[in-house]
């Protein structure tokens, strides 16, 4: 209770609740007395002021010893946690990523592996798809090799390159590099590989099927009952073209010289889009 600051005046008393007053609860009084108050009453004997508060000590705690242990045993117990824990996440990440191969496996036991967008496809899916390779499903010939038409389990039409035959030491790690890199090369003037197939006998590369052929076909092989190229679509496909290698040459990370451009090498989707093929293949 605070009365300081309220002009009272009489005798304070120093027994019951009076005693738990400080000098303090009647500040600014001048009119009180009292030994609560600090100011002596008239006629009453001089009083010396109450001693200063003095807490008593702490009681000391029953078990110190095992409180002590348990705080030891609990840093101790955390530390081997935070030194086992990322051990023990990397373990179980190690199980449950997937597991990428890239080198030959037998055909009978191929599995289909995923590399990002890239697939890789068994040599029995591809020899189905194209009737065994059969000569009738020939799209064309070129320095690499042949393309084969070919129709995947689900429908979808693809052209499938079968590259020649010339193996050499790593050359299964190098073939792998070199896909990577093809598959990194994405643009829509650029023919998009969609997978591979890699046996101890057979490297081969699978791509969207194009409709309308090449820019060769279209201009040597045109069937008589059908008119020629437009020069509003030839220009398109020159320009596309264009587009497309120079995003090869300057854009692309890494940079891919393609090598190997020429009219059969130049093809066209069912708008008569023109789309870049057989960039990289030099190395392959």
């Amino acid at each position: 209770l605070d009365l300081s600051n309220n002009h009272l005046s009489g005798a304070v008393p120093d027994n019951g609740s009076f005693s738990m007053f400080t000098p303090v609860s009647f500040a600014n009084n001048l009119r009180l007395c009292g030994p609560v108050t600090g100011h002596p009453c008239p006629g009453a004997p001089p009083f010396s002021p109450p001693p200063p508060y003095i807490p008593p000590p702490p009681a000391p705690e029953a078990g110190g010893s095992s409180t002590t242990g348990a705080i030891a045993g609990g840093v101790a117990a955390g530390a081997a946690l935070l030194f086992a824990a990322p051990a023990v996440l990397f373990a179980w990440w190690r199980r449950r990523k997937p597991q990428e191969y890239f080198f030959d496996v037998p055909a009978e036991e191929d599995p289909e592996v995923h590399l990002g967008q890239l697939k890789r496809f068994s040599l029995r899916e591809l020899q189905v798809a194209t009737d065994g390779f059969s000569n009738k499903n020939i799209l064309g010939r070129g320095g690499f090799g042949k393309v084969y038409k070919g129709r995947l389990a689900d429908g979808t039409l693809v052209a499938v390159k079968r590259l020649k035959e010339e193996r050499t030491p790593g050359g299964e790690l190098q073939f792998q590099t070199e896909v990577e890199m093809i598959s990194m090369a994405v643009h829509r003037n650029l023919l998009r590989l969609r997978g591979f197939c890699m046996t101890p006998t057979e490297r081969l590369l699978v791509y969207p099927y194009m409709a309308n052929g090449s820019v060769a076909s279209c201009l040597r092989e045109r069937p008589p009952n059908e008119p020629p190229l437009d020069w509003p679509t030839r220009k398109r496909i020159a320009l596309g073209s264009a587009r497309g290698l120079s995003y090869l040459h300057d854009h692309c990370d890494p940079k891919i010289i393609h090598r190997d451009v020429k009219a059969a090498n130049i093809l066209l989707d069912e708008e008569f889009e023109a789309v870049v093929g057989d960039f990289g293949l030099a190395k392959l």
